[in-house]
């Protein structure tokens, strides 16, 4: 089993958003080369283009991406959505509220709320009976160590 980790960024005051997102979606093996060839014929059908089209999921997160001039946004996020409920994919995120203080992180260990992620990925991996790696979406060198 894989387990895609992606966050929006860390829960500090100077960070611009009012929201940080730590999301983890955990997926079979088996499954991957379906979810992957759905996913990139639906970023063709709606976005057309090929590798050089990203998508970026902060483009879809904020209300104003998914008003009716953005039509291909919306059917995009309706799709993306569509395929998830479909597949046998896992989908744990943390929510967290940008805070008023600095947080105190211990230099030896991880933020409180990696934590409380991989513990959720854990016990995923454990109830289907799987291995799990964890594959991260990289911010900086800094911050991945």
């Amino acid at each position: 089993m894989f387990a895609f980790i992606d966050e929006s960024s860390f829960p500090r005051p100077t960070e611009d958003s009012e929201h940080s997102v730590l999301l983890a979606a955990c997926i079979k093996l088996d499954d991957i080369r379906s979810i992957t060839r759905q996913v990139y014929q639906l970023k063709l059908d709606v976005f057309g283009g090929g590798k050089e089209v990203e998508i970026k999921a902060k483009n879809f997160i904020v209300p104003r991406t998914l008003r009716a001039d953005r039509t291909r946004n919306k059917e995009f996020a309706d799709k993306l959505f569509e395929t998830i409920e479909n597949e046998n994919i896992s989908v744990y995120a943390i929510v967290m509220e940008k805070p008023d203080y600095e947080p105190y992180v211990h230099p030896d260990k991880l933020a409180t709320h990696y934590t409380y992620l991989l513990q959720r990925i854990n016990a995923c991996a454990q109830t289907a009976h799987r291995a799990v790696s964890i594959i991260f979406d990289g911010q900086d060198a800094g911050s991945d160590e």
